[in-house]
């Protein structure tokens, strides 16, 4: 049976910290092989409204990253904006209101405000246990032995910040009758979560660096 593999964390140039525009971005998951994509820029969506624009083989699965006061929080099936540093209850609930599902992204990474532990407390619907732009693999062990005594499901993503970043993680699931953003993010947070698969590598320093002189350069020009 053919299998769906899923970046559920990207970024474009709407992203402060991101470089590339959403056509880029597309184009890098085609060459990369993958299913769909999640474009979660930080606290917009301007980048998946640019890139509903464009034509695609992938499928887009709307999202954002929001800045809450406790840490980040990711909203898949959200195509809204959703306002910035309120906290992560409000923030979840806004998500849920607006039909999107709450993702705990990179939650042992405190230096890109992991929410860490505190996610005890709050109801989400899944842990981002593979992110290829932690700074450490201890973070992604930690949000992986985290999800298994939830017993929450799991989600994967590159985290890309450039184009070449896209698809370097990503969760394998079941091909879907009905091939949708729906139907994905109902797989992940139902029974048929325990039957994905997380492929992913950490992001190389070669990468990295690209990334903070290309940042450098969208500042200063733009």
């Amino acid at each position: 049976m053919k299998q769906l593999k899923l970046d559920l964390h990207t970024h474009t140039w709407y992203s402060q910290d991101g470089i590339h525009p959403p056509t880029l971005v597309l184009q890098a998951a085609a060459i990369k092989g993958l299913s769909a994509i999640a474009i979660t820029d930080h606290n917009t969506v301007k980048g998946l409204e640019q890139a509903k624009k464009f034509r695609s083989k992938v499928l887009m699965i709307p999202g954002i990253e929001v800045d809450t006061k406790e840490g980040h929080l990711v909203g898949l099936g959200v195509d809204n904006e959703i306002k910035p540093w309120r906290t992560a209850t409000e923030t979840i609930e806004t998500i849920k209101d607006a039909g999107g599902i709450v993702v705990v992204p990179h939650p042992f990474d405190f230096l890109r405000r992991g929410i860490g532990l505190r996610v005890k407390g709050l109801k989400i619907d899944a842990i981002e246990v593979m992110n290829s732009r932690t700074n450490t693999p201890l973070s992604n062990a930690l949000a992986e032995r985290l999800a298994k005594n939830m017993n929450s499901p799991v989600t994967a993503g590159s985290d890309a910040h450039i184009a070449e970043e896209v698809g370097s993680s990503y969760i394998v699931i079941k091909d879907k009758e009905n091939f949708s953003a729906d139907t994905i993010l109902k797989t992940l947070t139902s029974t048929e979560h325990n039957q994905s698969r997380i492929v992913g590598k950490i992001t190389p320093l070669r990468s990295r660096v690209k990334k903070i002189a290309l940042q450098r350069l969208k500042k200063k020009y733009y």
